[in-house]
């Protein structure tokens, strides 16, 4: 884990009751969680001083304005964090977890 997901994870880790960061699989989704937090900082970071595209020429000396790969990789990062958030949002409103944490994955 990065210095910037250690932030996110230490910042999570005392929002979320203490019974559950106790939970293993919990534990590694907040985890998890940090990670993606951290990720999407640096891919925004990459779009704010580079743009969302960049343009190239093709063959024929026509221009052409093609996205960067990390656009694309910012926007299914942010679907994923929204998945993720949305399974710990669940588990935090009182609901068990299972010992094997099986459940934290549906």
């Amino acid at each position: 884990m990065n210095k910037s997901a250690q932030k996110h994870y230490n910042r999570l880790k005392k929002s979320f009751p203490g019974e559950k960061m106790e939970h293993a699989a919990f534990d590694e989704m907040v985890r998890t969680y940090a990670n993606i937090c951290s990720e999407e900082e640096t891919l925004q970071e990459f779009v704010d001083k580079h743009g969302t595209a960049y343009e190239v020429e093709n063959r024929a000396g026509e221009k052409l304005w093609k996205l960067y790969p990390q656009h694309n990789m910012l926007s299914k990062l942010r679907t994923q964090k929204n998945t993720m958030f949305g399974r710990l949002i669940k588990y935090v409103r009182d609901e068990e977890i299972q010992d094997d944490g099986e459940d934290l994955l549906r």
